[in-house]
């Protein structure tokens, strides 16, 4: 039997194109941080974990019980108006630019690195609201 543990209305997180902003250093070494889309999300990511501590904690202790092999199935949920344009075409966005930081922020809140991660689902699923969040199932191969 598959064990699968549903972690759901996550923050819809920032693509990796913007989450770092490069400046130069008063000796001239270009430097990186985290951008300001990066930092805002941090903080709602935050939250989120706060409202949803016996979710997360539930994760954590069935990852406890897994074998080491992982899947992880992404659901980003989004207006349609996000992801078409008036003329009913698809819109430009990236779906894997946005998995990357939600996946290593939920492997560090989890506790697990992301290299058990062996298999990655993921679909963009268009809906009648404004806001955007990602549900998110995780489970054992």
């Amino acid at each position: 039997m598959m064990e699968s543990i549903k972690l759901n209305l996550i923050p819809f997180p920032p693509s990796v194109n913007s989450a770092y902003a490069h400046f130069r250093d008063r000796s001239g070494t270009i430097r990186r941080c985290k951008s300001p889309a990066v930092l805002d999300w941090n903080g709602k990511f935050y939250a989120w974990e706060l409202v949803n501590r016996h979710e997360v904690r539930n994760a954590k202790n069935l990852l406890q019980t897994l074998n080491g092999l992982i899947g992880m199935k992404f659901a980003f949920r989004m207006s349609k108006q996000r992801l078409f344009t008036l003329k009913g075409t698809p819109k430009k966005l990236d779906l894997s630019n946005h998995i990357k930081i939600l996946e290593d922020s939920i492997t560090g809140l989890l506790g697990f690195d992301d290299s058990l991660v062996f298999k990655l689902e993921a679909e963009k699923i268009p809906h009648e609201k404004k806001s955007s969040w990602v549900d998110l199932e995780i489970f054992s191969l």
